[in-house]
């Protein structure tokens, strides 16, 4: 079932206090996480996010740290 819906390499994410803009947050990710294929990111509720990797190494680096700090357009940091 997870083949048919590309979600075998998806990883939830939880914002602390609020999120930044979503497509700021997509391009804020792939830069300062360092992801090196595209990832698709789709908000799924109050403060989670869905996100999508194409590659198994990207994937597992995200896994690898526990949490991440994202620096939105307002200058906000944003814990994820």
């Amino acid at each position: 079932m997870n083949v048919l819906e590309n979600l075998q390499l998806a990883i939830i994410g939880k914002f602390l206090y609020g999120w930044p803009q979503l497509e700021d947050l997509s391009v804020k990710i792939l830069r300062q996480c360092k992801i090196k294929d595209e990832c698709k990111i789709s908000l799924l509720q109050h403060r989670h996010i869905l996100m999508r990797f194409n590659l198994m190494e990207d994937y597992v680096n995200m896994l690898s740290k526990n949490v991440y700090y994202i620096i939105g357009k307002d200058g906000l940091v944003y814990q994820m």
